[in-house]
């Protein structure tokens, strides 16, 4: 599913920007002054625009094969760690 959120990456010491899960146009990354009045919008747009929020949905399974699929997570881990640039299994 598409996914909508508020940024608040740069106001929270440590928390990661979420622009990255937006490889297939799937996210809409909301301003943090953003009101419940204009989620409510957005949801209502996607909901009568059902092109678009097919895209998204299929941009979502996208970016989940891709970058969130345990397979895919292990192998990048293990590229990584091969590399030498890890300390996983150090300490």
């Amino acid at each position: 599913m598409p996914l909508l959120l508020v940024d608040r990456s740069e106001q929270i010491r440590g928390h990661q920007d979420a622009r990255y899960l937006n490889r297939h146009g799937n996210v809409v990354i909301l301003d943090p002054e953003t009101t419940s009045q204009q989620i409510e919008q957005w949801l209502r747009d996607l909901i009568d625009d059902r092109a678009r929020l097919a895209e998204m949905s299929e941009g979502a399974r996208r970016t989940a094969a891709e970058m969130l699929d345990w397979n895919v997570l292990i192998d990048t881990t293990l590229r990584f760690n091969r590399a030498g640039n890890g300390k996983l299994g150090e300490g």
